[in-house]
């Protein structure tokens, strides 16, 4: 009997410290996340205000090391497309696609042998182009900057890997967008956003390799 529960303890002591291995200084760690939103969205149409559907996808690979035990940073390569659709409005379809550079820091937090919680910041740097069927004909070349705060939890499925669950807690983002249009070119002026509060209509799933 006393066998069998130093047999348990060693196993539950091995368990722990390779799950806290994930998490130590030196790891090197390989990654992405998926997600996909849909949402309403107000703009300003040809006939007045008007209300298009947005559906968004993003994927976002990453590669990081943990500079210090429980403390990860690195850099998130991120590829978004969104389609924008409004049958009732003569602008009528249009999408835009971004690519977004971001150096984040990630702090985690161990829950027990298994699971962490963890808190991530980030810059982000992006440009794309956006067009539509609209009358104008305009092609938008779109340049943004965002910063962000972002919850999550990483719970660990094998002895080197994770999944993540991270949803926005705080974001900031600054958009322009220079146009080409049929007519004449122009540059609009900056759009800022913030969003404050978690917002659990975009949840992101990860997976993480702890190397």
């Amino acid at each position: 009997m006393k066998k069998m529960l130093f047999a348990a303890l060693v196993a539950t002591i091995g368990f722990t410290s390779s799950a806290y291995a994930q998490f130590s200084a030196g790891t090197t760690v390989l990654g992405g996340s998926f997600s996909y939103s849909k949402d309403q969205v107000d703009y300003l149409g040809y006939y007045g205000s008007a209300t298009a559907t947005a559906k968004t996808v993003t994927i976002s690979p990453r590669i990081g090391t943990f500079l210090a035990d429980d403390f990860e940073a690195g850099m998130q390569v991120s590829y978004m497309h969104s389609a924008f659709i409004n049958d009732t409005d003569l602008s009528g379809k249009s999408a835009q696609d971004m690519f977004t550079l971001a150096p984040y820091g990630r702090k985690y937090f161990s829950l027990n042998e298994w699971a962490g919680f963890y808190m991530q910041g980030s810059l982000g740097f992006g440009w794309g182009r956006s067009g539509g069927d609209d009358l104008a004909g305009s092609d938008f070349r779109n340049r943004a900057f965002t910063a962000s705060l972002a919850p999550g939890v990483t719970i660990r499925v094998g002895e080197h890997v994770g999944i993540d669950f991270q949803a926005n807690l705080l974001q900031y983002s600054r958009t322009t967008a220079g146009i080409k249009g049929k007519y004449a070119d122009t540059k609009s002026d900056p759009n800022e956003t913030v969003q404050v509060g978690p917002n659990f209509n975009n949840v992101s799933l990860g997976i993480s390799f702890f190397l």
